[in-house]
């Protein structure tokens, strides 16, 4: 206190009574009076105005450490206080301020330079037990808070909403308004660091609630940033616990979520979800860091009706999230097949540096086509039955896959069936270079139409395939057996540099295929010859004939050339 003066009157209470403060950072001058009714408490009045350090407030009242690194500034302040002035006991708080000079660093919509110019109402009203808080910044955001010992009882945030406050404040918390835009990542990368994960070790067994203190919510954001490749439009979020106590919604564009409950806990039901990745976002450190402990992860089981992934729709798909403390589980990983079987499995590890991630898959049934359905518009290969066979690891988390550590087996046998349209094929298969077949045919020299066209018959479709640190290789030759060919591709693919060193084998029936034979063996002047040795010699000539391709380079376009035929080892 610089100064001040007290005047009291037994019958008159305070006159001319003032106090000069130098307070949290600021100075603050303090006009006192009250009012003494008949057989009522007497009011007091404190009218005030001053400024403040915006920082040291917040540090006064023990605000987070978010927040004390966002605020700064010194900014001047009006108000009053009174007490008693609607019962005894009572206090309220009014203080109005227009904010200039502070900065406030948090990312937007909120963030203000100093020269700006904000408007910012408080209000504080406590009677034993109970206090009501209410502020209103910058006329977009208005909260209402009713707190008891201390917890919270009810509450109201409007923003951009002309709402006015109800009178009675109905238990739990309510969120209502819009936003034009909302950048996710910005606001993701500013709290992270106050509040790391931690790993307890302890199984978060208990399924996913939608908070006890949740009782609304009706908020729209014309568009909300998620990360580099993926925004949601008119994303809408609808809870009212009134109606649905477990009905959580949220639509967009570009998804429509619905969180609901069965005999077994809460569901998770999407009708549809496009997501979309790119390789810079794969690569980027950033990336290799999970969003979250596994051990932080609910028991919650995910319907999903429809997934579009980078654009390709990839059907319907359903997976029960079980907790294990620093393991979770997705199990069974499986998707809708009428004359089939999908059962998946994965394993997330969360070790911290060594976490890893296990992925089993065993999939089989009478056509493959069904299953192909689901990865592009068309089916690219169709079968009378198939088996499929999957066990792949690597060093990361569920949302990362690591290239240069992935390591395990694919094997997989089709029988009886076509070959369609193999420019079709999904990303997931491409990447894998050796299926990369519509490519390499558009790299040879001859006209493969006669051997290779759209729906080619197929008799026997299989191969084993081993990775090992993100090499991939043939440890069973892919072989394709047709009335008309058979085609053998051997070799490896680089996933990391996504390169290829194989070679192809190409067998075909002599006969009708006489020409094509000649250009095949890289001499067209040969076909001539072979035709009239043919017609000489009959059936001493051998009836098959045999090359051979050295395919070395990028997936997209290797260098394709012939080399000497050397039979393959049995």
């Amino acid at each position: 206190i610089k100064q001040g003066q007290i005047n009291f009157h037994s019958k008159k209470g305070l006159s001319d009574s003032f106090f000069d403060v130098v307070a949290l950072g600021g100075e603050s001058h303090i006009a006192l009076q009250s009012k003494q009714l008949i057989n009522q408490p007497m009011e007091i009045i404190a009218k005030m105005a001053g400024s403040a350090n915006i920082y040291q407030l917040l540090r006064w009242r023990a605000m987070p450490d978010l927040m004390l690194d966002a605020f700064t500034g010194d900014v001047s302040y009006q108000g009053d206080l009174s007490i008693n002035r609607a019962q005894e006991g009572q206090i309220e708080i009014k203080l109005q301020s227009r904010l200039v000079g502070a900065s406030i660093g948090l990312p937007e919509p909120l963030r203000k330079s100093p020269e700006q110019e904000k408007t910012f109402d408080f209000e504080l009203r406590s009677y034993g037990d109970d206090l009501l808080l209410k502020m209103a910044y910058d006329d977009r955001y208005r909260t209402r808070l009713a707190l008891h010992a201390g917890a919270l009882v009810g509450g109201q945030l409007f923003v951009n909403q002309p709402t006015a406050f109800s009178e009675e404040i109905k238990a739990g918390f309510e969120l209502n308004g819009q936003m034009s835009a909302f950048d996710w990542p910005a606001w993701l990368t500013y709290v992270r660091p106050y509040f790391p994960a931690e790993d307890t070790g302890t199984p978060n067994t208990a399924p996913f609630e939608i908070p006890s203190w949740l009782n609304n919510i009706q908020f729209i954001i014309d568009s909300l940033v998620v990360d580099d490749v993926n925004e949601l439009h008119n994303l809408k979020v609808s809870f009212d616990r009134t109606q649905s106590p477990d009905k959580f919604q949220i639509d967009s564009d570009e998804l429509n979520l619905r969180l609901g409950r069965d005999e077994h806990g809460y569901v998770l039901h999407a009708g549809y979800i496009s997501w979309n990745t790119s390789a810079t976002n794969d690569a980027a450190p950033s990336a290799r860091v999970a969003p979250f402990k596994a051990s932080q992860v609910p028991n919650v089981s995910i319907q999903v009706d429809e997934l579009f992934y980078n654009g390709r729709s990839y059907g319907d798909w359903f997976v029960k999230v079980t907790n294990e403390g620093n393991r979770l589980r997705l199990q069974p990983l499986s998707t809708k097949l009428t004359h089939g079987e999908f059962i998946g499995n994965i394993f997330w590890q969360d070790d911290g540096d060594r976490s890893n991630v296990e992925l089993l898959l065993s999939i089989n049934g009478s056509d493959v086509g069904e299953l192909t359905r689901k990865f592009s518009p068309t089916p690219f290969l169709t079968s009378k039955n198939y088996k499929i066979d999957v066990n792949l690891s690597w060093l990361g988390h569920p949302f990362y896959f690591d290239r240069e550590s992935v390591s395990g087996r694919i094997a997989f046998d089709a029988a009886k069936g076509k070959f369609t349209q193999v420019d079709e094929l999904p990303p997931f298969l491409r990447a894998l270079g050796i299926f990369n077949i519509n490519a390499l045919m558009r790299r040879l020299t001859f006209d493969f139409s006669d051997v290779y066209q759209p729906g080619l018959t197929y008799d026997e479709f299989n191969g084993v395939l081993t990775l090992q640190k993100g090499i991939v290789e043939t440890t069973t030759p892919i072989e394709i057996h047709s009335p008309t060919a058979e085609i053998v591709l051997a070799g490896k693919a680089d996933l990391v540099s996504q390169t290829l060193d194989e070679k192809l084998t190409a067998t075909f029936p002599l006969g009708n295929t006489l020409p094509l034979a000649g250009l095949l063996l890289g001499a067209p002047q040969l076909a001539g010859l072979i035709y009239i040795t043919d017609k000489l010699i009959g059936d001493q000539l051998a009836k098959v004939t045999s090359v051979q391709y050295q395919i070395k380079g990028p997936f997209d376009n290797p260098d394709v050339q012939p080399v000497k035929f050397s039979p393959r080892e049995k």
